[in-house]
C-alpha cells in the first residue's frame, strides 16, 4: 500500500505461492485491487481472493476461487485466475469474477458474490 500524497510505502503484502502444481497457475496479482474502509481486496492470478488489513497488510480473509461452483440453472461454473477488473463492493456484497484464460492463465467463467451475512 502506498500513501497517495507522499508516495511512501505503507506496507507490502506477503508473497504467496499457492499453485501446488495447478496447470497454468502463477503466483502474484495482476487484477486491480479494491480499497474499502479498513481493507484492500485483491484477486490473485492463482485464483485466491484475499482481503488485507488496510493499515498493516495482514490477511483478514481468503478463499480459493479456482474450483467448481453450482449455479441456479444447474450448469457448473469454473473459477480460475483473477485478472482485469478488481472486485466490486456494493450494499454489503463483494462481487468478483474468477477465470481468466488470456495469456495462458487459468480459464474459467465464475461470477462470485459474497455477503457479510453469508446469504
Amino acid at each position: 500500500m502506498v500513501d497517495a500524497r507522499s508516495g511512501k510505502l505503507i506496507w507490502r503484502g506477503a508473497f504467496f505461492d499457492d499453485c501446488h502444481g495447478r496447470k497454468a497457475c502463477e503466483p502474484g496479482i495482476s487484477a486491480a485491487s479494491t480499497a474499502i474502509p479498513g481493507a484492500v481486496i485483491a484477486g490473485h492470478i492463482d485464483g485466491w481472493l484475499r482481503a488485507y488489513d488496510g493499515a498493516t497488510g495482514k490477511v483478514l480473509w481468503q478463499t480459493d476461487t479456482a474450483q467448481d461452483y453450482p449455479t441456479p440453472n444447474g450448469v457448473i461454473a469454473h473459477g480460475g485466475s483473477m485478472s482485469g477488473p478488481g472486485p466490486a463492493v456494493y450494499d454489503g456484497h463483494l462481487i468478483t469474477n474468477s477465470g481468466y484464460g488470456f495469456a495462458f492463465k487459468m480459464p474459467g467463467n465464475a461470477l462470485l458474490v459474497y455477503s457479510i451475512d453469508g446469504k
